[in-house]
């Protein structure tokens, strides 16, 4: 078809729009050769079914031949369950579309080297959808660019169901109900974004991502159950938890910057495995001490320690530091032996020290406040706390199934013996 199209029509070589299309009740234009160009011009397709029928303002490929060299432009596209669908197409490139009102703005099927850029995205549930198909058994979408787009206002800006290699960068994602960025392949590359009010940042991430910005998440900033990531250069500002790791391990955390979150980062089970976790990291601009098996650790006052994390690390001595609020642990020390803590002054971490299976432990000349826990001490042997001073919403000393706990000069505001 050349221009004028009517809605269903097959494209088969390249057309500028110069006039809209609207009231389509199914596909309203099919691409149904290679190497051409949909260039609307500024101008609308709009559709006219349930969105659930998941019909496309724009089809490129038919699901069973595959497409190159296709360049879909400057299209407004309205009110179609799927507002540009691009399935089995290699070296396409989408670019400066405006999408709404869709259930998936982009969905990729198969779809590789290919860009997505300069588009702009509102009121879709799915921004960017790549995903399986019971009638397609091998679609993975890879070496795909998702750059320099604007999304705002669904469930997902994206969200990547098997993918592979994807570079998404330079998007702004604003005000998602469930993930701004989720569910990507572990070689995937997400930088230089920026997340706003979402639940997730990220949620189920894999692969590398740095020099992203994530504010006002209700959940988490990223939201991780995998492990093997590497997180690096991202700012977290802002919100309910900066990271928040449900369960993995094996992850690389360097010069991040947490920044007035409510929890900086959180660790289900933070004995799952090694993570690197450098010094690097800032919370509120104070470093952030996480060892795991090292033994014979020194944290004082020169480290400008924020929160210190010692994990199978025995015989270390913590001295002489202030933390900053906005910790969900200040000092956690697990599995470790012999471990030194004086002068210790933490304002607002959910617990302000905690001790798991931490034996011969020392605590003294600590003033800790307004967290909702102070002194938390589970199945820890031998505790020695003196002239430890402890206000707490909730219990300023827990002690759970730690016998030989010897209390000194002390003072809590409450306590559970248990």
């Amino acid at each position: 078809a050349t221009w004028p199209c009517a809605c269903g029509d097959n494209v088969t070589a390249s057309i500028t729009m110069t006039g809209n299309l609207t009231g389509c009740s199914g596909d309203a234009l099919i691409v149904d050769a290679n190497n051409i160009v949909i260039d609307c011009a500024g101008y609308t397709i709009k559709g006219a079914a349930s969105l659930s029928d998941l019909y496309s303002g724009v089809e490129v490929g038919d699901w069973q031949t595959y497409r190159s060299g296709i360049v879909v432009k400057n299209c407004n596209i309205r009110g179609f369950g799927i507002g540009i669908g691009v399935a089995l197409t290699t070296g396409s490139n989408v670019t400066g579309n405006n999408i709404s009102n869709a259930t998936y703005a982009f969905q990729l099927i198969n779809t590789t080297n290919s860009r997505f850029t300069g588009n702009v995205v509102n009121r879709s549930d799915y921004g960017v959808f790549t995903t399986t198909t019971g009638f397609l058994d091998t679609s993975k979408s890879g070496n795909i660019t998702i750059a320099n787009n604007s999304f705002s206002n669904g469930a997902y800006g994206y969200y990547g169901a098997n993918g592979y290699q994807n570079n998404i960068t330079n998007n702004t994602l604003v005000n998602f109900s469930a993930g701004g960025i989720s569910n990507l392949a572990a070689l995937d590359n997400s930088s230089f974004n920026r997340i706003d009010k979402s639940e997730y940042g990220f949620y189920l991430p894999a692969g590398f991502l740095h020099n992203n910005i994530i504010s006002n998440s209700s959940n988490s900033g990223i939201f991780d159950d995998s492990g093997y990531d590497v997180f690096t250069e991202n700012v977290f500002i802002n919100n309910k938890y900066g990271i928040f790791i449900s369960a993995g391990a094996f992850s690389n955390w360097s010069n991040n910057n947490f920044t007035n979150n409510t929890n900086h980062f959180y660790f289900s089970d933070p004995v799952a495995g090694f993570n690197n976790i450098s010094s690097t990291n800032l919370v509120d601009s104070r470093a952030v001490h996480y060892y795991y098996n090292q033994p014979d650790v020194r944290v004082n006052q020169s480290h400008n320690a924020g929160v210190v994390y010692l994990i199978n690390s025995s015989y270390s001595i913590v001295e002489n530091i202030t933390l900053v609020g906005g910790n969900y642990f200040g000092i956690y020390v697990r599995n470790s032996l012999d471990v030194n803590i004086s002068h210790v002054r933490d304002n607002r971490s959910n617990y302000s020290i905690s001790l798991y299976t931490a034996n011969f432990t020392t605590i003294r000349n600590t003033t800790l406040q307004n967290g909702i826990y102070g002194l938390d001490i589970n199945y820890a042997e031998n505790t020695s706390v003196n002239l430890v001073h402890a206000n707490a919403s909730t219990l300023a000393l827990n002690l759970v199934d730690s016998p030989l706990t010897n209390v000194t000069n002390s003072t809590f505001s409450e306590i559970r013996i248990g």
